[in-house]
C-alpha cells in the first residue's frame, strides 16, 4: 500500500487539475480525488496507472457535475469557478501559461457535462479522441461530435500565455486607473471585447448580468468607485495566468481576476463576492 500510495501521489496534481477543470470548485475537486484514491487502493493489478486514475477522476467528477448543475441553475446572478491560487514563485519572470484561461473556465458553464468533459480532456490535457472515448465509455465519433458542439458555444482562445512581468504591470495599472477614477486610462487598458462578471449569489450587491465592452465596463468601475469608495489592490498572485487583485469596501472584501491577452490588454474582469467561495484562499489576508 505504501508503494501504491506513493504512485498515487505522483499523479495527484494532474488528477486535481482534471477535477477542478471539470467542476470549478476546490472542495468538490479534492473530494473527487480522495474518492479516486479509495477506489485506486482496491485495484490489484494496473497496467497504466495514469490512464486509469484519469478515467476514475473524470467519471466521478461527471457524476458530481450533473448533480451540481441543478444547484447552479438556482444560483442568483452569475456563477464563477472558485479561485485556485498556486503557491507563488518569486523567481517566475517568464511566460505564464495555463491550460485554460480563467475566462474560458467561466464559459465552460455553457456546456453540458459531457461536452465539458470532452472539451477539457481534449484542449487542456491534449488527449486524443480514442483516449477520451475510453475514459467516457463512448465512441471517438461521438466525442468528436461533442467537441464540435462545445466549440460552437465557446469564443476566444482557450489557452492563455502572458509574460508574467507584463501581466503584473498591467494589474497595477488597472488598479491605479480604477482607484484614480480615470475613464481614459481604463479604456486604454481594456480590450474591445472585454467583459466584467460578478459572482455574489445575491448575498452582496453585484451586477447579475455580464457587463460588456470597454465603455460600459470602465463606466461601471469608475461609477462604483465614486459612489462606494471601493479600492483595488494588486496582490502579485496568479490563478493560472490571471493576476489576482483584492477588491474591498469598508465592510467587506472580495477578489478580482483579470484575463489578459497577448497584447497585454484586459479581456475579462471577474469579481468574487460570495464568501462561501472564498474560504479556500488566503489571498484576502494579504
Amino acid at each position: 500500500m505504501d508503494a501504491k500510495a506513493a504512485q498515487f501521489e505522483r499523479h495527484r496534481p494532474r488528477l486535481f487539475k482534471i477535477a477542478y477543470r471539470l467542476l470549478g470548485t476546490i472542495s468538490e475537486a479534492e473530494d473527487v480525488v480522495q474518492e479516486a484514491y479509495l477506489r485506486w487502493s482496491a485495484v490489484t493489478e494496473v497496467r497504466s496507472p495514469g490512464k486509469l486514475l484519469a478515467t476514475i477522476v473524470t467519471r466521478l467528477a461527471l457524476d458530481v457535475l450533473k448533480s451540481a448543475r441543478r444547484e447552479r441553475e438556482r444560483y442568483v446572478g452569475q456563477w464563477l469557478p472558485e479561485v485556485y491560487i498556486e503557491e507563488p514563485n518569486p523567481e517566475d519572470t517568464g511566460v505564464l501559461a495555463d491550460d485554460l484561461s480563467y475566462g474560458f473556465m467561466a464559459m465552460l458553464e455553457r456546456l453540458t457535462p459531457e461536452q465539458r468533459a470532452v472539451f477539457v480532456l481534449r484542449v487542456a490535457f491534449d488527449l486524443d479522441y480514442a483516449e477520451i472515448a475510453a475514459t467516457l465509455s463512448s465512441s471517438p465519433a461521438n466525442c468528436r461530435q461533442l467537441m464540435a458542439s462545445a466549440r460552437t458555444r465557446m469564443t476566444g482562445p482557450a489557452r492563455c500565455e502572458v509574460d508574467s512581468e507584463r501581466s503584473r504591470a498591467l494589474a497595477h495599472r488597472f488598479a491605479h486607473a480604477c482607484n484614480a477614477q480615470s475613464l481614459t486610462a481604463l479604456r486604454g487598458l481594456l480590450a474591445d471585447d472585454c467583459q466584467l462578471i460578478s459572482d455574489a449569489d445575491g448575498l452582496l450587491p453585484a451586477a447579475r448580468n455580464p457587463i460588456l465592452g470597454p465603455d460600459r465596463v470602465s463606466r461601471m468601475l469608475v461609477g462604483v468607485r465614486r459612489k462606494y469608495g471601493n479600492v483595488f489592490t494588486p496582490l502579485d498572485l496568479f490563478s493560472g495566468a490571471s493576476p489576482v487583485l483584492r477588491y474591498e469596501y469598508p465592510e467587506f472584501r472580495g477578489l478580482a481576476l483579470l484575463d489578459v491577452d497577448g497584447d497585454a490588454r484586459v479581456t475579462g474582469v471577474f469579481i468574487h463576492w460570495n464568501p462561501k467561495k472564498l474560504r479556500h484562499t488566503s489571498a484576502l489576508e494579504h
